[in-house]
């Protein structure tokens, strides 16, 4: 993945050094294993990773992702990225409503908000855990350098 930043330069990061193994994941979801479109819902964050490519991308409400993927990948799952998916303003309604539409989202976090305690008993419904009662979430988990210690103290430490 590359990207040009106006104050710092050019960045590059390998995200994958399979190019087949990308493009199956476009295509497929996660190889046809489970199914998953990973979509960028939000265009904020709630830290400033040096080496960050995303860029600001618009997003939309749920009607338009809704109408969007309906056709193309039925009984898809819904990967929730963005930015910081948790910092959509309407996240919760986001959630809720996609998973009465049937796509059974999950979201890919930095963890932050979930340290907030009014923030995570919000994330109790239904909505936010599985068959098997765990949370939908996976962690998206960047190299401490790029935490304040604050952030760091959220995220990793008890």
């Amino acid at each position: 993945m590359e990207k040009t930043c106006e104050a710092h330069g050019d960045f590059k990061a390998v995200v994958e050094r399979d190019a087949s193994f990308v493009s199956n994941f476009y295509a497929l979801g996660t190889l046809n294993q489970n199914n998953s479109i990973i979509i960028h819902i939000s265009n904020t964050c709630n830290m400033n990773c040096p080496w960050c490519y995303y860029g600001g991308e618009e997003f939309h409400d749920f009607l338009w992702y809704d109408i969007l993927l309906r056709e193309m990948y039925p009984g898809f799952s819904w990967m929730l990225s963005g930015g910081e998916p948790t910092e959509r303003p309407d996240y919760f309604e986001f959630v809720e409503q996609a998973s009465l539409f049937g796509w059974n989202p999950s979201t890919i976090t930095n963890m932050i908000n979930l340290a907030d305690e009014k923030f995570f008993k919000k994330t109790l419904s239904p909505h936010f855990i599985d068959n098997t009662g765990c949370h939908k979430f996976a962690m998206s988990f960047q190299h401490p350098d790029n935490y304040s210690n604050e952030e760091y103290r959220l995220k990793l430490l008890p």
